[in-house]
């Protein structure tokens, strides 16, 4: 691991304070708290934040957040591990701006705890959330395919009901038919059959 106080890195930090964003992510890089796995990683960070001011901007956003942030028990988050959270989103919201290979950033805390993270390569990163655009496109396009199934799928309750719903109406139409002389249909004869031969036998 590298930090600031065992490497010479005053080019890079000079090239940070130059962009005029001065802020606590120069302070946290620039502790003996920070420490990168190498002093290219290092200065590869640095510069990062130097070219892309909105980075500064970034960091802060998220820092703020984590600050505020409150656990169950009502307590907050160290500055210190604020930061390290808050290096970690910048680094991999923008993964292509800052050194290319796998790397590794520590932060020490003041209780002696200390956090530690390895930052995936670019080219990992990129076939990594490659692979998530397929499959959210998947699950979207089975989601619609099975909305349309659904939609074309008849619900079997409702088959059913329309089914009695056409005896029904075809009893009673075939029941006017009698009514007004027309020929019984087979349906109807079936039921009325026990009411005819009541009558018969009564006759």
């Amino acid at each position: 691991m590298t930090s600031i106080s065992t490497v010479n890195n005053t080019a890079a930090l000079t090239v940070l304070r130059s962009g005029q964003n001065t802020s606590s992510v120069e302070g946290f890089l620039g502790s003996s708290n920070f420490k990168a796995s190498s002093p290219a990683v290092f200065k590869g960070i640095l510069t990062a934040f130097a070219e892309n001011p909105s980075f500064v901007e970034q960091f802060n956003k998220e820092f703020k957040k984590q600050m505020e942030w409150t656990a169950p028990d009502g307590s907050h988050i160290h500055p210190n591990n604020a930061s390290h959270n808050a290096l970690i989103e910048v680094i991999m919201a923008n993964r292509d701006a800052f050194p290319p290979g796998e790397f590794e950033i520590h932060t020490n805390l003041p209780d002696g705890a200390s956090m530690h993270v390895t930052i995936p390569s670019a080219e990992d990163v990129k076939l990594a959330r490659f692979a998530e655009d397929v499959a959210a496109k998947q699950k979207a396009y089975d989601d619609a395919v099975a909305a349309k199934e659904a939609a074309e799928t008849p619900d079997p309750e409702a088959v059913k009901l329309k089914a009695m719903a056409d005896v029904v109406k075809t009893l009673v139409l075939d029941s006017a038919q009698q009514e007004t002389g027309e020929t019984t249909s087979a349906p109807q004869a079936i039921l009325a059959k026990p009411y005819l031969d009541e009558k018969k036998d009564a006759a």
